[in-house]
């Protein structure tokens, strides 16, 4: 029996390309039975859920974006045979997507997932963004505390800030107007 030939690079890509851009996001609108449920229906949402699976972690840590001009023949007939999986109901869609978002998270805040954080944090609220940044997480437990990694703020150091930091409601002038936009833009006119 003669080997098994590897599809050229290019069959490979226009067959991803074709389950991210239409036969997934297809599916996925039309409900197929192929998955119980669809928890997505985006292209790149099936973009990021084969390429973390493929990658086994956030795909951007491995691969330079765009990924399809990055990844190799074997990463490609890799993603190729999972989104054909997911289409032919043979791999489990919302497990990846699951699987996928935990990387995702874990990747973000080190080690811990979003909810470990919080349940570690107890009533604690995270203030920021949560954005793909690695920049460390600020976090509010109390009025009187706020702390981040290798950053704590005294209260009493609030104090020293200067009076328009420091200013309240109360402590502002009642009759002074607020500007608007448009305040910014009038300018004076000149009669001769």
């Amino acid at each position: 029996m003669p080997p098994e030939r590897t599809p050229h690079r290019s069959t490979l890509l226009t067959r991803y390309k074709q389950l991210i851009d239409q036969d997934l996001p297809l599916a996925a609108k039309t409900k197929s039975s192929a998955q119980p449920r669809w928890p997505v229906h985006l292209n790149h949402c099936f973009g990021r859920i084969i390429l973390d699976h493929i990658c086994q972690r956030p795909w951007r840590e491995v691969l330079q974006p765009p990924a399809i001009e990055h990844m190799n023949i074997a990463q490609l007939g890799k993603a190729v045979q999972v989104g054909e999986g997911i289409l032919g109901g043979t791999i489990d869609l919302e497990r990846l997507n699951r699987e996928s978002l935990q990387m995702r998270s874990k990747s973000r805040s080190g080690s811990e997932s979003k909810g470990e954080a919080n349940e570690s944090l107890g009533h604690a609220v995270h203030a920021g963004s949560q954005s793909h940044s690695a920049s460390p997480t600020t976090i509010i437990s109390s009025p009187n505390h706020i702390s981040s990694p290798g950053l704590i703020i005294d209260p009493a150091e609030l104090r020293d800030l200067p009076a328009k930091a420091n200013s309240t409601p109360e402590s502002r002038p009642k009759n002074k107007k607020k500007k608007t936009i448009r305040d910014y833009f009038k300018s004076p006119v000149k009669v001769e």
